[in-house]
């Protein structure tokens, strides 16, 4: 999360690991930069059953959480469209 402080300047405030490199003064946030932290969330929940969808899993991991918003998923829609085919 960001906020402006009194002096005008964007401080930082949340968890620090889960937070898109953006938010560290990379480009602009928007919401692919909570789709980069719904990545770091998604590594922790890592698959264990079905080995194909494993790398599946992966894959829309390593997208979520990829460094440039502009090879992240675009929209959340995107991202459950992407997580709903993996069924």
């Amino acid at each position: 999360y960001k906020f402006e402080s009194d002096s005008g300047d964007t401080r930082i405030i949340g968890t620090v690991e889960y937070a898109a490199p953006e938010q560290y003064g990379f480009t602009q946030t928007d919401t692919r930069s909570d789709i980069y932290s719904m990545g770091m969330v998604f590594e922790e929940l890592k698959l264990t059953e079905k080995k194909f969808l494993i790398s599946k899993w992966e894959k829309m991991v390593g997208k979520c959480r990829n460094f440039d918003p502009k090879h992240r998923y675009q929209t959340v829609d995107e991202l459950e469209k992407e997580a709903l085919s993996l069924e």
